[in-house]
């Protein structure tokens, strides 16, 4: 019930033009590594997809890192509860954000010794 279904439908110019800049966000994906485990928004996953373990937000089991926009449709969150989590997060002692502007937010796992 949170999907924008104007985006979906792909004969649409709506479904091509994004509210985020799209530079910002290739930028922060250079800082993951191929190998590792990601949550990322449904928007992002294809450009992260061949790697062993991708999951889509909000889901984060073992990832490594979280790719997130608050710019970018929030399913399966409701858009209050997007905002919410990425709060949660920042505030979480266990994730750093590498990358943070208006557009994307990239966080990274604490490792033991950071």
């Amino acid at each position: 019930c949170y999907i924008d279904h104007a985006r979906i439908r792909i004969y649409q110019k709506l479904h091509y033009t994004r509210s985020y800049n799209e530079k910002n966000v290739y930028s922060a994906m250079k800082f993951i590594p191929e190998n590792a485990a990601v949550s990322a928004q449904h928007s992002f996953a294809p450009h992260l997809a061949f790697r062993d373990k991708i999951y889509s937000f909000p889901e984060i089991q073992d990832a490594e890192y979280i790719l997130v926009s608050p710019q970018e449709g929030s399913y399966p969150l409701s858009p209050e509860n997007l905002i919410y989590k990425i709060d949660s997060l920042k505030k979480d002692s266990s994730w750093i954000a590498i990358v943070e502007n208006n557009d994307v937010v990239l966080f990274k796992k604490k490792r033991l010794t950071e």
